[in-house]
């Protein structure tokens, strides 16, 4: 899995003066604004940060996850780490404009001006020099938003039942790093039913994925393995990345009975893309 890409550093520089042209920065007239992508890995963010005077005054938008509030005196801030999954690259975001529901650990989208730096402490005790963007519009987003964007979804709405379980398929969402399938399961029976998750499969041009568990938090639904009498499950089961554009693919997963004399057949979902 490509962990640079689930990290969401890309960041849109709209800067008025400065357009990124491979390894040179060239001054531009105010009518010639140039939109560029920058991926920001450790190195990249370094060199941001050094060279940041050539910046200011640019316009910058990014995703990160908030790792600190700060609402005290009258220089309401909060930091933000735009490398998600390494917990680095901090960003501080200042201004009148911050929502006032931000939280420690929310994932945000930031869209402002570049500031300049500050000295800020770690609870190391270290100092350092961070980015200062002043916010004009900070809003909270979710996880897929932030880390793993969907790039391709289809609606599925299938459902299997067998002796009372059931078993749907809602949607397929395709992100550059996973694929994740939503699922519902429900038991109408009157004993426990049991949905086997992890072993579930997505199968696409004769090659079977397995699911995987992931490291990282996500605050992804998990299906309840054990489902009482007339209760009901929800969870994201997520597989490698595979290709969208496929025109179909079938998905793969196993329930089962507390009567072991009673055997259930494979629930399979045909995924047309």
């Amino acid at each position: 899995m490509n962990r640079i890409k689930v990290a969401a550093l890309g960041i849109i520089l709209m800067l008025g003066t400065i357009v990124a042209c491979e390894n040179q920065t060239q001054r531009q007239e105010m009518d010639n604004i140039s939109i560029n992508e920058v991926s920001f890995s450790d190195v990249d963010y370094e060199n941001f940060l050094a060279t940041i005077d050539d910046y200011i005054g640019g316009e910058i938008e990014f995703t990160g996850k908030v790792f600190y509030v700060n609402e005290e005196d009258e220089k309401k801030s909060i930091h933000v780490l735009t490398n998600i999954e390494g917990a680095d690259n901090p960003m501080m975001v200042v201004g009148e404009n911050l929502d006032a529901n931000v939280e420690h650990g929310d994932y945000v989208s930031v869209t402002g001006t570049i500031n300049g730096t500050e000295t800020v402490r770690a609870q190391n005790g270290e100092s350092g020099e961070i980015p200062v963007v002043k916010g004009d519009s900070v809003n909270k987003i979710d996880y897929i938003e932030a880390v793993s964007p969907t790039e391709h979804s289809v609606v599925v709405n299938q459902g299997i039942e067998q002796f009372g379980l059931l078993i749907s398929v809602e949607k397929v969402e395709y992100s550059d790093d996973e694929t994740r399938v939503f699922v519902h399961a429900e038991n109408s029976s009157e004993d426990d039913v049991f949905v086997r998750q992890f072993s579930s499969e997505f199968i696409q041009n004769g090659n079977t994925y397995e699911s995987v568990s992931l490291e990282r938090e996500t605050g992804y639904a998990h299906l309840t393995p054990t489902i009482r009498p007339g209760e009901e499950t929800n969870g994201v089961i997520v597989f490698p990345p595979v290709d969208k554009g496929v025109p179909e693919a079938s998905f793969i997963i196993e329930g089962a009975l507390n009567d072991l004399n009673t055997e259930l057949e494979p629930f399979e979902f045909l995924i047309r893309n």
